[in-house]
């Protein structure tokens, strides 16, 4: 019986994308050190890097809107509230640290400052848009009931376009002369679109 054998070089063989790296210099001769921290061949170095970064995508809401608030529904009462009404606002966004801040400008501003204390909405950016409160901290009283608003904007973002809902909720102290502001929200339906960056 006759055994026939070959002999040749040994080459190791590298599968794209198994072995960790910090630079190419850790990687097989031809391969590469993607983004992920992995080896790659040139042929399969995009199989090998690192997803991309959903919130860093995500367009930013930063800029100045034209906004219309247009009434809806007024569970709490408002006097001379009109559904279907609309009003003009501008509002400017901008992001310090980790916080989103909303600042409306002009009338609604001082308007906000003498019923809440204050038209500084901060909250947070979304994956999709923007999610804002503002505290009042001015109370009121009705008989017996004390009282207060906080208002809440939460909107989606397209591009240059925000589209959303500003709620308006009563924070009270459970006294029976609240009445319908108890847990009552008003709301306006919100479209802006920012300006020029």
């Amino acid at each position: 019986m006759t055994i026939g054998m070959t002999t040749g070089c040994y080459e190791p063989s590298f599968t794209s994308c198994d072995e960790a790296c910090s630079a190419d210099g850790d990687c097989a001769p031809g391969h590469t050190c993607t983004s992920a921290g992995l080896c790659a061949s040139a042929d399969h170095a995009s199989e090998c890097e690192a997803p991309p970064d959903a919130a860093a995508d995500a367009p930013s809401p930063v800029g100045t809107y034209a906004m219309l608030l247009t009434n809806q529904d007024n569970g709490c009462a408002f006097g001379s509230w009109m559904a279907g009404a609309v009003s003009t606002v501008q509002v400017a966004i901008s992001e310090h640290a980790a916080v989103t801040i909303a600042e409306p400008q002009g009338n609604l501003a001082v308007f906000l400052d003498a019923w809440l204390g204050s038209h500084i909405f901060a909250g947070v950016e979304t994956s999709d848009g923007v999610s804002l409160v503002l505290a009042g901290n001015k109370m009121a009283m009705k008989g017996m009931c004390s009282y207060t608003f906080d208002a809440s904007f939460v909107a989606t973002q397209s591009g240059n376009l925000l589209s959303g809902n500003l709620l308006y909720e009563a924070r009270t102290n459970g006294a029976a002369d609240c009445g319908v502001l108890t847990n009552c929200t008003t709301r306006q339906a919100v479209s802006g679109t920012r300006g020029s960056m």
